[in-house]
C-alpha cells in the first residue's frame, strides 16, 4: 500500500490534482485501489465503500469505461457521481497495459483547470513506464499468496491426516523400502504395545518375526515391488501370556516407494460370527422343524436360506434366487413394500400373497417378515410362511357363495326354523316381493304365503313339518306381494346350521306366473309339434311323397277344408298351376289350369315371407278369374310362398269355407311346415339334376376303356362301369376281394382301404389271376347320402408291361454282347503286339474275362498251358464251371471259368470262351509260323551271304 501510496502523491503533485486513485487487476478481474488518498477516502460518504471495485459494478463508474475500452478518457466538466461520492469536476483515467492486457488503471480528478492532451501523454508515458513493473510486482504478489496458500493447506492437509490417523478406529503403519516402521498411528501402537520412539526405526521382523515363516514379510515386499494391493487376517499375540489378543484384517498397499498398511481389529467381529454360528446352528434347527416355510433373504431379496419348499421345488433350485421368481406379478409391488418397509424401520411387517405351482396349481401364504440384526443393523430378512390355501378357499366359497346370492335373479331368503322369524333377504326377493330392502327382516315367514283353501299358517306348518322330517321341501307355493297381489313360484326350500341363528330355513323362490300362463299354450304347443315330428318321422327319400305328407298335416293342424302344394310351371312357354299334392281332395278338382288369376299365383310372384291371409273371397277381384272359389263356396284363403334356393317356384295353401281365426303358435306351424317344403321342393329339384347328371356320367364311364367302380367300407361295389361288369361279371351284390380275386376273405394290406385311413389318393399296380397287369387309381369319394366311398379307376397296362419287359431283356443282352465284344475288342488289341510273350497274353486274357461275364465280381479263371498253370488272385474252384480246350501245334490250351456262387452261364458265354480259345490258338500258332519264318530267312541269309558264287 505504501508504494502505490508513494507512486500515486508523486503523479498528484505531476498533474496538479487534488484526488486520484492508482488501482491494481486482481485474479478474480476485479479493481482493488490500495491507493486511494486519504482525502479521498474520509470525503467519500457512499455506504459499504472498499477499496475493491467487483467487475460487475464498473459499468456505472467511468473508470470502467476506462478499463473496457482500453484507452484514456478526458472529462472537463462536472458529473453524476453515486450518493455519497465526493463532487468530482474534472477527470482523466489511463488504464495500465502490458502486453495487451490491462493489469490497472490511474486516475486523477478535479485540477483546478482543465485536462489537456499535454496531460493525457504525461499520465501515458508514466502509465508505459510504470506497466511493466507492476505486472511483474502483481505476478510475484501471486506466487508468494499461491505459495503461502499452498503451505497453509499442506499444513493443514498434515494436520487432518495426523488428527485422522490418531483419532482413526483403524490402525496405520508406514514402512519403508525395507519394511522399517517411518509412521504408526495411536491404535497400531497400542495393539503392538509399544510407544512410537520404541517403535519408529525397527523392523517389521523385530515385532511379527513370524512372517518370515508364514511368507507374508515376501508378499509385503512384493507390494512394493509390483503395486499390486495385498489383503490378509493375522493375529496379534500379547507379550504378557502369549495368547492371541486381537484378530486383524490387514490392507497391504503402495504409498511411494514405501508400503501402508491398514489393519482392522476384527477381534468382536469373530467373536460375533461365533456366537452368530451357535445362534444359526439353534435357529437352523428350530427352523427345520417349524411347520412354517422360513426362508432368510439378502438386501436384494435373494434367497440365503429356506428351511422347506413347495413340492415342485428343492432347495438348490431356490437358493440363490429372488423371491420375486415365485411370486405372481400382481403381489410384487406390496411383497417389495413389505420388505423395503422391514429393511427401512427394522419393525416386522406381514402380507398375504399367493404362489403358483408349475402345473398351475394355486397356494395362499401368510407371510410375517421380521428384521435380522448384526451390531444394531438390519443385515437380513427372515419370512415365515403359513400355508392357508384352505382357510382362503373356505373364505372365497363363502365369498362367492355371498356374492352368488346377492346377484342370483331368485329371491333368497334365511328364516329361524324354530320361531320362523325372516333374517335375510337378497336384493332380488325384496323386488320381488315388493318390499324395501330390510323391511320384511324380523317378520314371520307366513306373511309371504297367500291365503288359499289354507290360511298362511296352516302352510307354514305343513312346510316346517316336512322339513324337520326329510330336511327339505320342493315344491310350487302361492306367495303374495306386499301390496296384495298373488304369484305362484316355485320353492327349494332346505336346512342348514349357521354359526348365529342356529338352525335356519335356506329358502330360494322364482317366481313362475309367466310359466304358469304360457303352460298351457305349451301344451298346445307340444300336441301340435308332436304331430309335425310324426310327420317327420314319416318322410321318406322321396320328396315329393315327403310334400303330401307336409300337406295333411297343414290341413289337419288347421283344420282347413282342402290344402295344397301348387308348384308354378312353364312347360311350352305359357305358365301353368300343377298341384302336385292336395289335402281333402275336393270332387272334380282340376289339378292343372292356367296360372293368371289364381290367388297361388300372386301369392308366388310377390315371394313374401308373410303369410297371405285372405277372407270374403267371394267379394275379391279372385271371384271372377279364380273359378274354385265359386265352385267350392270358399270364404277364406291362408297361403305362403315356397322358395327353392332363393327363387320363388310354388305355394303351400288352405282354404276354408267358414271364416277362421289363427294363433300365433298356428301361424308358426304353417312357417315351419313352410321350411321343411323348401327344403324338400330343394331336394326335388336337386335330385332331378342329379338324376340328369348321373345319367350323362354314367353314360360317360361306360364309354371308357378302363374299370370304375365305387368302394365301401364293407367291401361291398356301390357302382361299376360297363367295363367292370364285362371284366369282372355283372352281380354287383359280391365283395371285392370276391368280384376280383375270387376270394373268401379280404385281401391282406389292400392298398385301396389306405385311402380310408388317410384319406388321400393312392396309386399302385394288379395282376389279376390271367396274368393282366393294372395300374390302379384309389380316390377318397363321398355318395349321395354323405357315406365314405372310395372311387377306384383301373387301367389294362398288360401290353405296356409286357414291352417294357421285353425292352429291359433286350437292353440286358445287348450289355451282355457289348461286354463279351468288348473283350474279344481288347483281346485283339492285345495279341496284334508283335513282341508280347505268350506268357503275358495269357496272364492279360484272364483280366479280361471277368468283367465280360454277367456276374465280374464272382467270375475267376484258370488256364493251362505247355505244362504251365495261369490263374486270377483269388483263384477258387467250384461246382459251376465252364471250360474249353484248344490244340495248339499239339499242346493242349484248357481255360478254366469258375462262378463262386450257383449261377447259370449264358450260352453266349460258352460261345465267348470258345471264341478266345479259337483266337488264341490262332495268335499262337501264327507267331509260331512267323518265328520259323524268321529262323528260315536267317539261314537264308547267312547262306546267300556266306556263297562263294554271285548270286
Amino acid at each position: 500500500e505504501d508504494m502505490y501510496g508513494e507512486v500515486l502523491n508523486i503523479i498528484l503533485s505531476e498533474m496538479s490534482s487534488k484526488y486520484g486513485i492508482f488501482g491494481y487487476l486482481n485474479e478474480k478481474g476485479d479493481l482493488v485501489e490500495p491507493s486511494l488518498s486519504k482525502d479521498v477516502w474520509e470525503e467519500c460518504e457512499i455506504q459499504g465503500k472498499d477499496i475493491v471495485f467487483p467487475k460487475k459494478l464498473w459499468s456505472k463508474n467511468i473508470f470502467g469505461r476506462v478499463l473496457f475500452e482500453k484507452r484514456s478518457i478526458i472529462i472537463n466538466r462536472p458529473f453524476s457521481v453515486p450518493d455519497g461520492h465526493m463532487v468530482i469536476q474534472n477527470f482523466l483515467g489511463t488504464p495500465i497495459i502490458d502486453k495487451n492486457n490491462v493489469i490497472g488503471v490511474i486516475i486523477v480528478a478535479n485540477k483546478e483547470t482543465d485536462y489537456s492532451e499535454e496531460d493525457t501523454k504525461t499520465l501515458e508515458f508514466i502509465v508505459n513506464n510504470i506497466a511493466p513493473i507492476l505486472n511483474a510486482r502483481l505476478q510475484r504478489d501471486r506466487f508468494e499468496n499461491q505459495r503461502k496458500k499452498a503451505e497453509s493447506k499442506l499444513k493443514e492437509s498434515e494436520n487432518r491426516l495426523k488428527r485422522f490417523m490418531d483419532s482413526a478406529t483403524d490402525g496405520f503403519v508406514l514402512f519403508d523400502s525395507k519394511l522399517n516402521f517411518v509412521e504408526a498411528n495411536n491404535v497400531s501402537l497400542r495393539m503392538v504395545e509399544l510407544n512410537k520412539e520404541e517403535l519408529i526405526g525397527k523392523n517389521i521382523l523385530d515385532i511379527t518375526p513370524y512372517l518370515q515363516e508364514n511368507g507374508r514379510y515376501d508378499k509385503y515386499l512384493n507390494v512394493i515391488k509390483t503395486g499390486k494391493p495385498f489383503s490378509t487376517e493375522d493375529v496379534i499375540f500379547s507379550k504378557q501370556d502369549g495368547m492371541v489378543s486381537s484378530h486383524l484384517s490387514i490392507r497391504a498397499f503402495k504409498v511411494g516407494d514405501n508400503l501402508g498398511v491398514i489393519f482392522t481389529d476384527i477381534t468382536e467381529g469373530k467373536k460375533a460370527d461365533q456366537r452368530l454360528k451357535e445362534s444359526e446352528e439353534k435357529w437352523r434347527a428350530l427352523s427345520e422343524n417349524s411347520p412354517a416355510h422360513v426362508m432368510m433373504l439378502d438386501r436384494e431379496h435373494k434367497i440365503i436360506f429356506i428351511n422347506r419348499t413347495v413340492p415342485d421345488l428343492s432347495k438348490e433350485e431356490v437358493i440363490g434366487t429372488s423371491i420375486y421368481n415365485y411370486t405372481p406379478q400382481k403381489f410384487h409391488k406390496v411383497t417389495r413394500d413389505c420388505y423395503n418397509s422391514v429393511w427401512e424401520t427394522g419393525e416386522p411387517s406381514s402380507i398375504t400373497t399367493k404362489y403358483i405351482t408349475k402345473e398351475g396349481d394355486i397356494s395362499y401364504f401368510d407371510i410375517r417378515v421380521g428384521p435380522v440384526f448384526q451390531s444394531g443393523k438390519v443385515v437380513a430378512l427372515i419370512s415365515h410362511s403359513i400355508d392357508i390355501t384352505e382357510r382362503k378357499k373356505k373364505e372365497e366359497e363363502i365369498q362367492l357363495q355371498s356374492k352368488i346370492i346377492e346377484n342370483m335373479s331368485e329371491g333368497v331368503y334365511l328364516i329361524k326354523f324354530d320361531d320362523g322369524t325372516i333374517t335375510f333377504t337378497n336384493p332380488a326377493f325384496e323386488e320381488m316381493f315388493g318390499y324395501n330392502p330390510g323391511e320384511i327382516i324380523g317378520k314371520n315367514v307366513a306373511i309371504v304365503n297367500a291365503p288359499t283353501d289354507k290360511a298362511p299358517e296352516e302352510i307354514r306348518e305343513e312346510i316346517m313339518g316336512i322339513l324337520k322330517d326329510t330336511g327339505e321341501w320342493h315344491g310350487e307355493v302361492l306367495n303374495i306381494k306386499k301390496d296384495g297381489r298373488s304369484f305362484w313360484c316355485y320353492a327349494n326350500v332346505s336346512l342348514f346350521d349357521h354359526p348365529e341363528y342356529g338352525t335356519v330355513i335356506v329358502s330360494v323362490h322364482t317366481d313362475i306366473t309367466e310359466r304358469k300362463k304360457i303352460e298351457q299354450e305349451l301344451k298346445e304347443s307340444e300336441e301340435n309339434l308332436k304331430t309335425i315330428n310324426k310327420a317327420f318321422l314319416k318322410f321318406k327319400d322321396d320328396p315329393l311323397a315327403n310334400l303330401q305328407i307336409l300337406v295333411d298335416t297343414a290341413g289337419n293342424l288347421l283344420r282347413a277344408d282342402s290344402a295344397m302344394y301348387n308348384r308354378l310351371i312353364s312347360p311350352n312357354g305359357n305358365e301353368v298351376l300343377k298341384t302336385l299334392a292336395i289335402y281333402q281332395e275336393p270332387p272334380e278338382f282340376i289339378k292343372e289350369s292356367d296360372a293368371i288369376g289364381h290367388i297361388c299365383t300372386d301369392v308366388i310372384k310377390d315371394n313374401r315371407d308373410e303369410i297371405v291371409i285372405i277372407q270374403d273371397l267371394d267379394k275379391t277381384k279372385y271371384v271372377d278369374s279364380d273359378e274354385n272359389i265359386k265352385k267350392y263356396n270358399l270364404k277364406q284363403y291362408v297361403g305362403i310362398c315356397i322358395r327353392s334356393k332363393g327363387i320363388p317356384i310354388a305355394s303351400l295353401c288352405l282354404v276354408y269355407t267358414k271364416h277362421r281365426i289363427f294363433s300365433e303358435s298356428e301361424l308358426e306351424l304353417l312357417k315351419i311346415l313352410t321350411k321343411s317344403a323348401s327344403i324338400e321342393v330343394t331336394r326335388l329339384e336337386a335330385m332331378k339334376k342329379l338324376k340328369e347328371s348321373e345319367k350323362k356320367l354314367f353314360t360317360l364311364l361306360d364309354g371308357l376303356p378302363a374299370f370304375i367302380y365305387l368302394q365301401a367300407p364293407d367291401y361291398s361295389i356301390r357302382y361299376a362301369n360297363q367295363y367292370f361288369q364285362e371284366k369282372f361279371g355283372n352281380n354287383l351284390k359280391r365283395k371285392c376281394y370276391e368280384a376280383f380275386n375270387n376270394f373268401s376273405k379280404p385281401c391282406e394290406d389292400c392298398p385301396t382301404f389306405k385311402v380310408f385311413d388317410t384319406e388321400t389318393p393312392q396309386k399302385w399296380e394288379w395282376e389279376n389271376l390271367k396274368g393282366e397287369i393294372y395300374q390302379i387309381y384309389d380316390y377318397p369319394f363321398k355318395g349321395l347320402d354323405g357315406t365314405s366311398l372310395i372311387l377306384e379307376l383301373g387301367i389294362d397296362i398288360t401290353e405296356r408291361k409286357q414291352a417294357e419287359q421285353r425292352l429291359k431283356e433286350s437292353e440286358h443282352d445287348l450289355d451282355e454282347r457289348v461286354k463279351e465284344l468288348t473283350c474279344l475288342y481288347e483281346l485283339s488289341k492285345l495279341v496284334e503286339n508283335p513282341v508280347i510273350s505268350h506268357e503275358d497274353i495269357l496272364n492279360s486274357t484272364l483280366n479280361l474275362i471277368p468283367p465280360a461275364f454277367q456276374f465280374p465280381d464272382i467270375t475267376t479263371a484258370r488256364i493251362t498251358y505247355n505244362g504251365r498253370e495261369y490263374k486270377r488272385a483269388g483263384y477258387e474252384e467250384t461246382e459251376w464251371k465252364l471250360s474249353t480246350l484248344v490244340e495248339i501245334n499239339e499242346k493242349p490250351l484248357l481255360m478254366e471259368i469258375y462262378y463262386l456262387e450257383d449261377k447259370p452261364f449264358l450260352k453266349e458265354e460258352h460261345e465267348l470262351i470258345n471264341e478266345i480259345g479259337i483266337r488264341l490258338k490262332t495268335t499262337f500258332e501264327e507267331k509260331e509260323v512267323q518265328k520259323k519264318l524268321h529262323l528260315s530267312e536267317d539261314k537264308y541269309r547267312t547262306l546267300f551271304e556266306s556263297s562263294v558264287d554271285g548270286i
